[in-house]
């Protein structure tokens, strides 16, 4: 599955600055309240900073302000990539569960033939012990003959 192209999201949706200002952030740090950080999100990746309710007149309101903004940026593309990662990780969970329902198909298939190749080397056995009594029975009737079509070593 390919990932949608990366873009970055327009600033529309308006900032709850005073939900915003009521949140205790180093309580959300402090307990890894991931929960209650969602709620944030609209306002943390897409809100509209420039909405007039906090004045970034002065150098240093200007600094935060872009501050906020990279942050915005950031994000929305940490909530892009792990969108792909999990439409990547979904992926290949499902080739691994066919790779290993392939594999079970497989291992039935060798354990099939191994089980036939161990017929047929039983069945050979019983074939080379046949022929050598034929052999020992021919040897004892009529030697001569016996040499003539007995095998040879390479068993000819």
């Amino acid at each position: 599955m390919a990932a949608t192209k990366f873009a970055f999201e327009e600033r529309t949706a308006p900032v709850d600055w005073p939900r915003v200002a009521s949140t205790d952030v180093r309580r959300l740090e402090k307990l890894g309240d991931v929960v209650a950080l969602r709620e944030f999100l609209a306002d943390v990746c897409v809100g509209d900073i420039d909405d007039g309710f906090v004045d970034y007149e002065s150098e240093r309101s200007q600094l935060e302000m872009k501050a906020l903004r990279t942050s915005q940026l950031a994000a929305q593309y940490l909530l892009y990539a792990q969108h792909v990662l999990a439409s990547r990780k979904a992926t290949l969970e499902k080739g691994h569960e066919r790779l290993k329902k392939a594999e079970i198909l497989e291992r039935r298939r060798y354990e099939k033939r191994r089980d036939r190749v161990k017929l047929l080397e039983e069945e050979l056995a019983s074939q080379n012990r046949l022929c050598e009594t034929h052999e020992s029975v021919l040897k004892s009737i009529d030697p001569i003959l016996a040499s003539r079509v007995s095998r040879d070593d390479s068993g000819r």
